[in-house]
């Protein structure tokens, strides 16, 4: 076996060497070979070969920087009890907070930062929060999209962005959702739970 491996590495250095290197279809260099410790090119010239197809070198430098994602579910809530149910679940900022209105100049939302025309406010219709916060172990820039559907009925999207680009997007999206799901189940009878007292959100129990 030994034997065997000596004289294909053999072959593939001595054969390359010359140049004659085994190409697949997309241009990817089969033969090219690296020393696995030094990781420094055995049988090539990296100034006239490259052991990567131009398709591969090209997805290498758009490497994903963040991760980002958002998800859309309707609850049989109105636009005001929802909306106050994720700002208390996330501790979102209020309109006394600087960070409550650097929300309206870059939000995360994906429909949002595409459109010229941006009211994030419309009692009864329309509401939106955002802020920097923690989930789970995450912490993340989250935004939650509020629109109404009918009078007891409501649409949410949540959206993210995370520094951290191996995070599934799929998986936090969903987390999200039912995050907000659970919030909204535990205060689905709090009569005050649209009441704003001396501009600062105030609650009774939940049921």
């Amino acid at each position: 076996m030994k034997l065997l491996t000596v004289f294909v590495f053999a072959f593939l250095a001595i054969g390359c060497a010359s140049g004659q290197h085994t190409y697949t279809k997309d241009g990817t260099c089969l033969t090219c070979m690296n020393n696995p410790i030094t990781g420094k090119p055995v049988n090539y010239d990296p100034a006239v070969d490259s052991p990567y197809s131009p398709r591969q070198k090209a997805a290498q430098e758009r490497q994903a920087t963040h991760s980002a994602g958002s998800i859309g579910f309707e609850v049989p809530y109105s636009v005001e009890h929802a909306y106050y149910v994720v700002q208390r679940e996330f501790s979102f900022p209020t309109p006394l907070d600087d960070e409550f209105h650097r929300a309206r100049v870059d939000p995360v939302d994906p429909d949002l930062r595409r459109s010229g025309k941006r009211n994030f406010d419309v009692p009864s219709k329309f509401r939106y929060a955002q802020g920097f916060r923690q989930h789970g172990d995450l912490y993340l820039v989250i935004g939650a999209k509020i629109q109404r559907v009918d009078h007891r009925t409501s649409k949410i999207t949540l959206s993210y962005l995370s520094d951290d680009p191996s995070l599934e997007v799929w998986d936090i999206s969903r987390s999200l959702r039912e995050r907000v799901r659970s919030a909204l189940e535990y205060y689905r009878c709090d009569s005050n739970i649209n009441r704003d007292y001396d501009n600062r959100y105030r609650y009774s129990d939940p049921c």
